[in-house]
């Protein structure tokens, strides 16, 4: 589609003008993606979420901040749109939300929000489902989200933070990702686990139960049929040699 590869060219460069001037790019970029982002033409759609995208590496956290904590709630019904490149394109934004200004979500929205990017982890053909691509986007923005919280902690983790009340759905959710019949594609296998990783090191103590008798467990069920199916692999190798 010649107008989305224009977009997806536009983009990079905004990027790189917002990275340059800094806060002076805010007011333009907040007035198109206004303009555009409610058109029933898919393609303003992703233009204007791409564009807001492209605008959060440069600006000031000040300047951005009340911005994008008003955007968030309007942001996250695109998650959901009919158009699936509107849907990838909003969760690759979510990502770099969650990268670069991840104060601007407010702690009352972590729980719909997860609730919305589960969601938007199962496969095409079920409500809410994605593609591979838009599901890897999603594992990003999982992971940016849990490395904000590690971030924020001191060496004495809480008992709870942002993520707790959503902590164990999140995790069979991304595991469940990474078992998807075209978890192959677009990396989303490793960008799952990847998630999955950084989400247990943001747990708070009282996550530790299902960490201790669930999570491992199933984690080792996993790692142990992986090395036997490595195994296997090996020997078909050897009988092939031979």
């Amino acid at each position: 589609d010649d107008n989305a590869n224009k977009a997806m060219s536009a983009g990079p460069c905004l990027g790189l003008i917002a990275n340059t001037v800094g806060d002076e790019i805010v007011d333009h970029v907040v007035g198109f993606v206004r303009e555009n982002m409610f058109n029933q033409d898919w393609h303003y759609r992703d233009a204007a979420i791409l564009a807001f995208g492209y605008m959060l590496d440069g600006p000031s956290e000040e300047k951005l901040q009340p911005v994008v904590s008003q955007a968030v709630p309007q942001l996250a019904q695109f998650l959901k749109d009919q158009n699936q490149q509107v849907r990838d394109t909003t969760a690759w934004t979510f990502g770099r939300v969650c990268q670069f200004v991840p104060e601007a979500i407010a702690a009352e929205t972590y729980t719909p929000l997860l609730d919305t990017f589960m969601c938007g982890l199962q496969p095409e053909g079920v409500a809410g489902g994605n593609d591979a691509s838009s599901a890897k986007h999603i594992c990003w923005a999982i992971h940016n989200m849990a490395e904000g919280i590690v971030q924020q902690q001191d060496d004495d983790k809480p008992p709870s933070n942002e993520m707790t009340e959503r902590f164990m759905p999140v995790c069979q959710s991304l595991m469940a990702a990474a078992d998807r019949p075209d978890a192959k594609s677009c990396n989303l296998r490793a960008s799952a686990y990847e998630a999955l990783c950084t989400v247990i090191q943001s747990a708070g103590t009282d996550s530790r139960p299902f960490l201790e008798q669930t999570l491992l467990k199933v984690l080792a069920e996993r790692l142990s049929a992986t090395c036997l199916q490595t195994q296997f692999l090996n020997q078909d190798d050897v009988n092939d040699r031979n």
